[in-house]
């Protein structure tokens, strides 16, 4: 059998017809978590084991607390199906999910091109595919579904994945990928409901937790950039007058701490020999970014236009490889 995760906060009576809904369809093993909810009177008024958080922690912690205490309250669990609280998955769909969980993870996916889509979903979950499939070569179309079944043999990676609040889901996607786990998907019902649907989703604050590694990075490549000019600037007036010493001399010391910053900073990683590969790719890209905007200057558009163009393709490019190479964590 599998266990029903539903994490919770701020419920409305939706908690109640899903949980009332999925026992009649003799999905009776339930666990819901309420995440530091104020006013408990719809937690009150469920029959089903629940475990309360005094303060918010967010889905993702939610979930690694129903991980970690299911078998308080059922034994013999085969797997785990999340589900969110607020009436966005069928009783249909999640007994789709249930019936086809066997060996591999199977994802609820929603289809985001349908009109009752808000426009800031589907922007959010297009940008969100493309970025998890350019850093994984695995391109999955809803990467931010709540719907998910999982089998148990997955239990270690549930609990050891980063992330307490919404980047927990897509870091426990990139974890999954990197152990070589299959995972299958489901269509599953696009449910919106105009006006009445309530998000704990923070566009700024979760936005930034599941991409700070480009934040990060895009942070870093800036500061970079301007310790560059300004050592440029400064050695020219000073101590080196020749434009080419002084650009050479201010690029490698601002490339150094670029360096340092997205090991350390960007991307955390303990990873060895990564200096050199930096260094491969930090000529390579200035080679290219050369060779490029030459090519492409037969092309009637101004030539800096040309260049900024060249180097933001590059730029992305070096994240990928500096993310998913050169600094690549390892499990």
């Amino acid at each position: 059998m599998n266990l029903i995760i539903i994490p919770s906060l701020e419920p409305d009576i939706k908690l109640i017809k899903l949980i009332n809904d999925l026992k009649e369809e003799k999905l009776d093993k339930i666990l819901v978590i309420d995440d530091g909810t104020k006013d408990q009177t719809i937690f009150n008024q469920l029959d089903v084991p629940i475990i309360h958080h005094k303060q918010n922690k967010g889905k993702g912690d939610a979930i690694k607390t129903a991980i970690k205490e299911y078998d308080k309250y059922y034994k013999n669990i085969s797997g785990f199906i999340t589900v969110d609280s607020d009436g966005q998955h069928t009783i249909k769909d999640i007994k789709r999910i249930d019936s086809n969980l066997k060996d591999n993870i199977i994802l609820g996916v929603r289809n985001f091109n349908e009109e009752n889509v808000p426009l800031r979903s589907k922007i959010g979950n297009k940008f969100s595919s493309l970025y998890f499939f350019l850093t994984t070569h695995t391109y999955l179309q809803d990467t931010q579904t709540g719907l998910r079944g999982i089998p148990i043999k997955y239990k270690d990676i549930l609990l050891n994945t980063e992330g307490d609040r919404f980047e927990y889901e897509m870091n426990f996607l990139y974890k999954v990928i990197d152990s070589g786990a299959k995972i299958d998907t489901i269509q599953i019902e696009t449910v919106y409901e105009k006006k009445n649907h309530k998000s704990h989703f923070h566009t700024f604050s979760d936005s930034y937790r599941i991409y700070k590694d480009l934040f990060r990075y895009i942070i870093v490549s800036l500061i970079s950039a301007i310790i560059d000019i300004g050592l440029f600037t400064l050695f020219l007036n000073t101590t080196i007058k020749t434009i080419f010493l002084a650009t050479i001399i201010a690029r490698i010391l601002s490339g150094i701490f670029n360096f340092l910053m997205n090991k350390n900073i960007v991307f955390n990683s303990k990873s060895k020999n990564s200096f050199i590969k930096y260094i491969i790719l930090f000529i390579t890209q200035m080679i290219l970014s050369g060779l490029f905007t030459t090519i492409l200057d037969i092309i009637p558009i101004n030539t800096i236009i040309i260049k900024i163009i060249v180097d933001l393709i590059l730029f992305i490019a070096s994240f990928i490889i500096q993310k998913t190479i050169i600094f690549k964590k390892t499990n």
